[in-house]
């Protein structure tokens, strides 16, 4: 993603498309996950710092207010994942695992239920 990105030149959120924030999203998350990893947000001092047109593209995209909006949830819940990851594998937070999917799903469950009993699709 560096060398594609490094190929653009991108100034301004003019310059900007959705291959650009779809990119910058999956570069998030793949920084997240890596195991060394304890930011999103680019800084001196972390993994960015090697992938500086990665970090400009997350600079401009500073620039649009609605990628602010957007993208918020995405640091709870990266803010969250790094919780999750430093804990030790136990009983216990396996059972909470379970239960937080569980109550995770069956909202959607439940509300897809629901539309499907009041606008049935098909035959």
């Amino acid at each position: 993603a560096e060398r594609i990105i490094s190929k653009r030149s991108i100034g301004g959120v003019a310059d900007l498309n959705l291959g650009d924030l779809t990119t910058l999203q999956e570069v998030c998350m793949a920084f997240e996950c890596f195991e060394g990893t304890t930011e999103i947000i680019p800084s001196s001092t972390s993994l960015w710092k090697e992938y500086p047109h990665l970090a400009h593209l997350y600079d401009v995209f500073q620039g649009v207010p609605e990628f602010t909006a957007v993208h918020a949830p995405f640091l709870a819940f990266c803010k969250r994942y790094r919780q999750v990851r430093g804990l030790k594998d136990t009983p216990l937070t396996r059972a909470r695992g379970v239960l937080t999917t569980i109550s995770s799903f069956l909202p959607y469950a439940i509300w897809n239920a629901v539309l499907a009993k009041l606008y049935p699709f098909g035959p």
